[in-house]
């Protein structure tokens, strides 16, 4: 249970460092879906869980009243995807989604453009001679097939050009974010 709290401590430290528009106007939004036992299950283990997005899904007259936030967990390569009442401030659905196209969360896009920057020497060519010039572009793959060594991991093709020098190269790498690892 120890390992639980520090992890739903770990979410909030996320939650706080970059994703605040999850608890815009509801800071008591992640103290609700913690409550949920189905909620703190599904986010069980040792590694991170980033949260990812954050939507309405109905509203009334009296502003939101349904709102679903979606998290990867790097433990087991799942998206969860928490549904909760705004209105009657319960938890209604907690879901665990195998293979689900999740969006990156800024902190996640952060990290594959470092991890490629120190592993990738095309890429780090490029920083130098363009410096805050180089522009990235990301795109998250879902890997269904159980036989893939890639199955269950976060995984991000990124593409990185000059931005005013049509000549020079691009170089598109491919970042394992759950391993770490870089090929291009």
């Amino acid at each position: 249970m120890s390992g639980m709290k520090i992890r739903l401590a770990a979410i909030c430290t996320i939650l706080a460092g970059g994703a605040a528009a999850f608890a815009q106007g509801e800071p008591n939004l992640l103290d609700e879906l913690k409550k949920s036992p189905d909620f703190r299950k599904a986010v069980e283990g040792d590694k991170k869980l980033v949260f990812c997005d954050r939507h309405t899904l109905a509203t009334s007259t009296r502003g939101e009243v349904l709102v679903e936030a979606t998290f990867y967990n790097y433990n087991n390569g799942r998206t969860i995807r928490a549904t909760f009442d705004n209105k009657d401030k319960k938890v209604i659905k907690v879901e665990s989604l195998e293979a689900y196209p999740t969006a990156l969360a800024p902190e996640e896009v952060r990290r594959a453009e470092q991890l490629a920057r120190k592993k990738v020497a095309k890429v780090a060519d490029l920083y130098a001679k363009y410096g805050d010039k180089v522009e990235t572009t990301h795109l998250t793959l879902v890997i269904s097939d159980r036989e893939s060594p890639r199955f269950g991991k976060r995984i991000v093709v990124v593409r990185f050009s000059a931005e005013e020098d049509t000549k020079a190269p691009t170089v598109a790498v491919t970042v394992n974010l759950t391993d770490e690892t870089v090929s291009d």
